[in-house]
């Protein structure tokens, strides 16, 4: 696929890619809805950065830019005490004459069954598990959305003629979830069961892939949803390269196309 294609793929996938919470956060803030952009997509969207969690931001600003009912917009704000940064605000903008705070996430969880059931939010963890759902919640309560309140924060505020008592602060948290191969899913509590995106195998279920052809894309293409363009091979081809990979403690997301011409997703593990 060249450049453009992928950016189409990626920001597709990424509106695409449910909220993680229907109501209001366990941290206590509504979500907020990304709506497609009224921008026109090839003059106006550019994605420069090559980590995904900045292609995603680029990928909200494009959105909020385009919306009809938002305005005085600003990102990525940094609030410093001196020359030490304590934080980052994601977006301010205003909508509907309403002051908003924006924070924005976008993530990829494993349920681990040894930790909880699927409504314990310690139970989801990163592929790799370098983090987990609960840390970053608690990262978000603990300190990205109180430094809205920071005194720092309040003098670049002031520049903005806004007031933090008078802004209302809004999360958009998408999430992409796997749960074990042929494990049982019901309650997921308080999460989005839309958010559900496909399996993950361990290293001894390998052979469960055996019948099907793997495309390994880049993690800035994880959250598109597999292409039929994509270099796909067999699984006696692939093994090799996926071992190495495991090997190294690195947990690769797969593109899978079965026999039948069915297209799907997954995650195998080195844990």
């Amino acid at each position: 696929m060249d450049a453009k294609t992928q950016i189409e793929h990626q920001f597709s996938g990424f509106l695409k890619t449910p909220n993680l919470w229907l109501n209001t956060a366990p941290i206590g803030v509504q979500p907020f809805i990304i709506e497609d952009s009224n921008l026109n997509f090839e003059e106006d969207l550019k994605p420069l950065n090559q980590r995904l969690g900045k292609r995603i931001e680029e990928f909200v600003e494009f959105c909020l830019n385009g919306s009809d009912v938002i305005s005085h917009l600003k990102k990525s704000l940094q609030i410093k005490s001196g020359k030490q940064t304590i934080g980052e605000l994601d977006f301010l903008f205003i909508e509907n004459n309403n002051p908003i705070h924006l924070e924005v996430a976008y993530k990829f969880y494993l349920h681990d069954p040894n930790l909880g059931d699927l409504k314990t939010i310690e139970s989801w963890v990163g592929p790799n598990k370098k983090d987990n759902l609960y840390l970053k919640s608690e990262k978000l309560r603990l300190k990205q959305l109180p430094l809205l309140y920071h005194k720092e924060s309040a003098r670049i505020l002031e520049t903005f003629q806004m007031n933090p008592s008078n802004i209302t602060q809004r999360l958009s948290f998408k999430a992409q979830l796997y749960v074990p191969y042929n494990s049982e899913v019901n309650d997921f509590g308080v999460l989005n069961p839309d958010c559900v995106a496909g399996y993950y195998l361990h290293q001894h279920q390998l052979s469960v892939l055996q019948d099907s052809n793997i495309y390994i894309p880049k993690k800035l293409n994880w959250g598109s949803e597999p292409q039929a363009t994509a270099d796909y091979r067999s699984f006696q081809i692939v093994i090799e390269e996926l071992l190495v990979m495991l090997q190294s403690q690195r947990s690769p997301l797969l593109w899978l196309k079965s026999s039948n011409g069915d297209y799907s997703r997954c995650f195998v593990v080195w844990w």
